[in-house]
Parts: structure tokens; sequence; C-alpha cells
């Protein structure tokens, strides 16, 4: 198993104890309300504001609601891929994150 593979295993079961990513999975599924509900470490969630894929309102909304730790916050002038559409606004906001 490759170090990112071991990395992003390490990751996953920190925030999420049911997701098991596999070497044929990119996509994690959707988690369940009880899972998000679980998840015990602080979580920074960036929606791009130019996001198709999902409405970010909605998304923004059900993750405030449901996980404890999270701070949401939409960056301006990225879509879904916001870390290389924005990525001086991710990376500022990651590290202020990081750094609180």
């Amino acid at each position: 198993m490759s170090e990112f593979y071991r990395e992003l295993r390490l990751m996953s079961k920190l925030a999420c104890k049911r997701y098991r990513p596999t070497i044929n999975s990119f996509v994690p599924r959707k988690l369940g309300d009880e899972e998000l509900k679980n998840v015990s470490v602080p979580v920074l969630l960036l929606i791009g504001d130019h996001e198709v894929i999902y409405d970010r309102t909605r998304a923004i909304r059900r993750a405030t609601a449901l996980v404890p730790r999270l701070e949401a916050a939409v960056v301006p002038s990225a879509n879904h891929s916001a870390q290389y559409s924005a990525p001086e606004s991710v990376n500022s906001r990651v590290l202020q994150f990081l750094q609180a």
C-alpha cells in the first residue's frame, strides 16, 4: 500500500471510523447523519462560490447542523476544486484554521 493510501486511511479513521477507502474508491460515499454527528475532530469545510456539483447552501447548512466542531466558509471566485481555482484564498483559510 502506498504512503498516500496509508495516510488517507489514518485520516479517515481519525475523522470517521466507518469510512473505509479502497484503492478503487476515489470518491467517498455520502456520510449519514449519525456518522457526521460522530466526527470528533475539528473540520474545515471550504466550498467555492461557483460550486456546480451540489448546492453549497444546503451542504453548509447540513454540515453545520451535524458536525460538532465544524467551521464552514465559502471561497470567493472558486469552483468545486477550490484549491486549484483559488489557491491563495484556500491556503490562507487553511492556515488560519490550523493556527486556531
